[in-house]
Order: C-alpha cells, then structure tokens, then sequence
C-alpha cells in the first residue's frame, strides 16, 4: 500500500494575493541546569522559524550559566514581577505571560523546578506561570548534554517544535494558553 500523500493545493489566478502568516508566541523558560548554556543557541534557533515570537522567563539560578546579552529577545525574572505589580489592580506579570504565550517550553527544567510543580511551591515567576498553564513542552534529559554545538537532541527539538507548529489549526491559538486574549503589561510590541 502506497503511503497517503497530500499535494498543495495551488492559488487560483484570481486568489493569488499572499495569504498572512500566523504568528505564535513561545515563551521559554529555563532554569537552573548547566544545560542553561544552551540558551542563546536555543532561541536563536526558535526565531529562525518563521511566524515565531519568542520571549524568555530564567530563574535566578539560570542566570549563571548564559549572558543576558546574548539573548535577542525581551528576558523575563523575578525582579520584573514584584517591580510591575504595586497594588490590587495592577497587572500580574506571571498571568499576563500566560495570556501572551501559545506555547510554553521549558529547557532546561531540573529536578528543583519539577520538584516545586509537582509540590506547588511557586516562590518564582517561572514556576507561577507553570502553575497556571493546562500544558508545557520540555526536551527530553539527554538535552543536558553541555556541549556547546548543535546537537541532534537540541535539534530534534526545535524540528519537534517546527512539526507541532506547522501542523496547528489556525483557530488554536487565539485564546492563547488560557482560552482568552485579553489586554495586559506584555501585548505590547511583540
């Protein structure tokens, strides 16, 4: 039996004009591994995929394994959450990134991390936003390999990654991971 293939369909001559691409927002989130090297590698890679935005959440203890330069996108801890909340109504940073994201990924996610999820000690904005989401992505352990090249396990992931996206229906991502998209301190310019 021949194996099912489906061709493209073809834009009419009438119908050619180019149709918008969906953005998707990843949010990443690394912790305290030294796999955590891996980090600019890792986004760099994410924001050569097309229709991609990415943003990324570190713990204190990632911190020490990556330079903050060498991350092209808007980084995200601690500080920013207790700077941005003062009062009542303020926006929550661990919900609005929430709100913002589609997709969660968390690489490197130690034992420390797992451990406070499967506890429910949320003492980080990491784990707040992990807490309040239905679902998130991590790489298998063997990712924790610190060689600093493209391996196949780091590009598996990002192949993985390009496969789920590509095959997302359009609708799925405009509630985003919480089912609503609703105004907040992080939908500014993505």
């Amino acid at each position: 039996m021949e194996p099912l293939t489906l061709s493209e369909p073809q834009p009419s001559p009438q119908n050619s004009l180019p149709t918008p691409q969906k953005t998707y927002h990843v949010l990443v989130g690394v912790t305290g591994s030294v796999a955590a090297l891996k980090l600019p590698v890792l986004v760099s890679e994410l924001l050569e995929i097309p229709g991609l935005k990415v943003r990324v959440v570190t713990t204190e203890r990632a911190k020490h394994f990556y330079n903050p330069q060498e991350i092209p996108v808007t980084l995200y801890s601690d500080a920013e959450e207790w700077q941005l909340w003062k009062g009542r109504t303020d926006p929550v940073l661990h919900i609005d990134l929430r709100r913002w994201a589609d997709l969660m990924l968390v690489a490197p996610l130690d034992a420390n991390t797992l451990a406070k999820i499967a506890n429910g000690i949320c003492d980080n904005l990491l784990v707040g936003i992990l807490l309040s989401v239905s679902e998130f992505l991590t790489p298998p352990s063997q990712w924790k390999d610190t060689r600093l090249k493209m391996d196949s396990s780091l590009g598996d992931v990002i192949m993985s990654l390009q496969d789920f996206i590509a095959h997302l229906p359009a609708h799925t991502c405009t509630g985003r991971l919480t089912g609503k998209t609703q105004p907040s301190a992080v939908n500014g310019p993505s």
